[in-house]
């Protein structure tokens, strides 16, 4: 994911933030959130305008799991939150996730200059 600052001032951000499947057309929340990989130090970053802020995030497939397993679900895209956020955005991409929730196709790193 990547995060640019589209304000006229500068920000204080960094960590995590949140993203997750989602679908049914009404953003139905699609499995489980990602998981937080812990392996890179969590860092807060003065973010300038036009500046950029990246949080790697691997993707597993629903088809690498047996079906029953998965309860694979159509997602619509994805539920995007920025660190310290409530309010999220939603980014499209059509895919198939997972509805059982110990399933984890999700991985996210946290945010770190590119």
């Amino acid at each position: 994911m990547r995060l640019t600052n589209v304000s006229g001032h500068a920000c204080l951000t960094g960590g995590y933030g949140g993203i997750s499947y989602v679908g049914d057309g009404d953003g139905t929340q699609i499995g489980r959130s990602a998981v937080r990989e812990q392996r890179d130090a969590v860092r807060s970053y003065v973010v300038r305008p036009g500046q950029r802020l990246v949080s790697p995030v691997r993707l597993a497939t629903a088809e690498t799991y047996p079906a029953r397993t998965c309860k694979r679900a159509r997602a619509d895209g994805f539920r995007v939150y920025v660190p310290n956020a409530t309010r999220s955005r939603f980014v499209r991409f059509a895919t198939l996730g997972c509805r059982n929730h110990a399933v984890h196709l999700l991985h996210q790193r946290p945010y770190r200059r590119p």
